[in-house]
């Protein structure tokens, strides 16, 4: 999940640039919606057998913008909420979809390679549904297990996963 992350960082970075390129060159990109935005990124999601960042996608509140163009902004939104770590600093320039294309192929490609190094995860059952209730598992290794399979780095889970251990009050913290 960490190289997912850093591959969107860098994507939106790109973005940037793209963004630059059409303000200098005054040729508008046509614009995207919420909408497309958020289904574009579940079918790539569905196909890669990321069935859970596929249901967070779909079941996006999107409000009354679903049909709206989509801002920069508006765009690191859907993908936190699919668990995705992104930032913009343009917030409020629209998301072309020249840039939408780019994210959404950034994130088939890092779903491929996630999923080429764990095994695609498509077809297996009794998955958690967020990280939340990974932490009612009764160990670490557990609790890090259940946040690897919602797809999550080794590093990043077991990071997450030290809620779960509650020392003892003699205990020395290292």
């Amino acid at each position: 999940m960490r190289k997912v992350q850093t591959s969107i960082a860098l994507t939106v970075i790109a973005l940037g640039a793209i963004a630059l390129t059409f303000a200098a060159t005054g040729k508008p990109g046509s614009g995207v919606t919420a909408g497309d935005f958020s289904r574009d990124l579940s079918a790539v999601a569905r196909l890669a057998g990321a069935t859970e960042i596929s249901r967070r996608l779909t079941t996006t509140d999107l409000d009354k913008s679903l049909n709206a163009p989509l801002t920069e902004a508006g765009a690191v939104v859907i993908l936190q909420k699919a668990g995705i770590a992104a930032t913009t600093s343009y917030p409020d320039r629209l998301l072309t979809r020249e840039q939408a294309d780019v994210l959404v192929g950034q994130l088939r490609s890092s779903l491929a390679t996630a999923a080429a190094k764990t095994g695609s995860t498509a077809g297996r059952s009794g998955l958690p549904d967020t990280v939340d209730t990974c932490f009612d598992q009764k160990n670490h290794g557990l609790c890090v297990d259940c946040c690897k399979s919602l797809g999550g780095g080794p590093s990043s889970c077991a990071k997450a996963c030290m809620v779960i251990n509650k020392p003892s009050a003699s205990e020395p913290l290292p």
